[in-house]
């Protein structure tokens, strides 16, 4: 870098340095060399850069940020959208230059405590004038399955703190594939200082497991993650009572009891229940059925008991979407070996001989499926 008196101007490009609507420096190359020129301008007359050595020091930002990215003027990045196509530092030229205290990306502070700025320069990764070291993804964390319904809570990792400038932060633009899981905004903001930014989603039921792909974006990179949007599973599954002889069927039977952790989906589902002894116990019916919204069945279902000659235990198993639970249901010994008349009623009580009397009688249990001859 070569820095001039304030008695030396310079003429470059038909312009002269410091002058109204001119320039306060340029970066070149002589096709070995690449260098720049800073002139010392007693009094600033292009931009509000303050004192003399604010202008120094905005100006050089200025100047090695685009020899760097585009060292002899045309050959590296240059904006593409502009006539003529402006460097890094031109885009950003006039968007104001907060200043700083002594910080980590190297202003300085002199003894007396007066800041120097630097110019902002713009980042195509996160297409924005920035003020520090470019800002990149480290992660997008998620839960990797979550059911249907629920919520969801996750965290945006970024590779460093979000520079000063912009003075909003760092905007990331949050977006899914499927509407069964979809972020709560469509934008997170990481305020300046900060790597990391808490994000939110929404589920809804589904009636299989829907895998979701999460992207987030921040200028032109990106980052995703998948999560799973899972199906119903059963969280509760029981008869009452839990044991009974035999002999008993709907509707005085053992009575089901189900319940969904979290609701149906649209179209509702079916729950299969399976007996390890379909001959001694059978679940009426074998296939219970949920509606849309809800997290339990409407209809009443029940198991139907056969005698047993000793005491056995039963396993039902619901089973839906993958998803299982069992229970236990015992079959106790004994019960009623011949059906017996709880009562018997005639109708009329009294007749003439002749005349027909009809009889009403109740048995004291239920007659089994061969039925039962009453003489």
């Amino acid at each position: 870098m070569l820095f001039l008196p304030q008695s030396v101007s310079v003429t470059f490009q038909g312009q002269t340095s410091c002058a109204a609507n001119s320039f306060n420096g340029y970066h070149s190359s002589n096709g070995n060399v690449l260098y720049v020129v800073i002139p010392t301008c007693s009094v600033p007359t292009t931009t509000p850069y303050g004192i003399v050595l604010n202008t120094l020091t905005v100006v050089c930002s200025h100047e090695l940020s685009e020899i760097i990215t585009d060292p002899s003027g045309g050959s590296g990045w240059t904006d593409s959208n502009t006539n003529p196509r402006d460097e890094i530092g031109d885009i950003c030229q006039g968007t104001g230059y907060p200043q700083f205290q002594l910080s980590p990306v190297g202003n300085v502070q002199t003894s007396g405590g007066q800041t120097f700025q630097v110019q902002a320069i713009w980042s195509q990764i996160q297409n924005n004038c920035v003020f520090g070291p470019e800002v990149g993804f480290s992660a997008l964390d998620l839960p990797t399955a979550v059911y249907g319904g629920q919520p969801v809570s996750g965290t945006l990792f970024l590779s460093d703190p979000v520079p000063a400038l912009p003075v909003a932060g760092a905007t990331i633009s949050l977006s899914t594939n499927n509407a069964a899981a979809t972020f709560n905004s469509s934008t997170v903001i990481v305020p300046p200082g900060t790597s990391t930014a808490p994000i939110t989603a929404s589920t809804v039921a589904v009636a299989d497991a829907t895998v979701v792909t999460a992207t987030a974006k921040l200028g032109a990179q990106t980052v995703q993650q998948s999560l799973t949007v899972l199906s119903p599973a059963i969280a509760a599954f029981k008869y009452v009572p839990a044991s009974a002889q035999g002999y008993q069927y709907p509707p005085n039977a053992p009575q089901g009891s189900l319940t969904l952790n979290v609701t149906a989906a649209a179209g509702g589902l079916n729950v299969s229940i399976v007996s390890s002894e379909p001959l001694l116990v059978v679940p009426i019916p074998d296939i219970v059925p949920i509606p849309a919204g809800a997290v339990s069945p409407i209809e009443a279902f029940y198991l139907q008991v056969d005698p047993a000659g000793v005491t056995t235990p039963v396993t039902l198993t619901a089973s839906v979407s993958g998803s299982a639970i069992p229970f236990t249901f015992e079959v106790l010994a004994g019960g009623p070996s011949n059906i017996v008349v709880k009562s018997l009623t005639l109708s009329p009580s009294t007749v003439t001989g002749g005349s027909t009397s009809f009889a009403h009688f109740t048995l004291a249990a239920a007659v089994g499926p061969g039925g039962a001859t009453s003489r």
